[in-house]
């Protein structure tokens, strides 16, 4: 039993130093991933929430230019969500040295869905921010101007 704990924590300490990152843990890629975002977009990177979730980092994306003031359902109709899981308590790196992202929700066409993806917290942090310039290039926001 002895040996199977320990080499399953060499093992454990090979695969973190494989995907060892730039990026440390959820503080880390909270202030890398806002550095890569659209600057000209509204969105909101939080890793201190309340919802049992005491690791994890959610990402509120608002497709609205900065200049516009996005109210209610017109926020609400350029919307998309984000749950990036794997980071442990406090700001260390995940073990395994990966995170998973998921989208949570969108209110754009299903064409600009974003697949569950699993990777180093550099790699998931391009993956994302890769595609919400995608998004901001070729989606218009649906601003109603009554």
């Amino acid at each position: 039993m002895q040996n199977r704990i320990t080499s399953n924590i060499v093992l454990a300490t090979l695969i973190a130093r494989r995907f060892r990152a730039s990026i440390g843990g959820s503080d880390d890629f909270c202030t890398a991933l806002e550095a890569m975002l659209p600057k000209d977009r509204h969105f909101g990177i939080n890793n201190k929430h309340s919802l049992g979730r005491k690791s994890d980092v959610y990402v509120n994306f608002i497709n609205v230019p900065k200049e516009e003031n996005p109210k209610g359902a017109q926020g609400e109709n350029n919307r998309m969500s984000f749950w990036i899981e794997g980071f442990p308590e406090g700001n260390e790196p995940p073990p395994s040295g990966k995170v998973k992202i998921e989208m949570s929700v969108s209110a754009l066409d299903r064409k600009y869905k974003l697949r569950a993806k699993t990777g180093t917290p550099d790699q998931i942090a391009k993956y994302l921010s890769d595609f919400l310039k995608k998004v901001t290039e070729e989606v218009p926001p649906k601003l109603d101007r009554r």
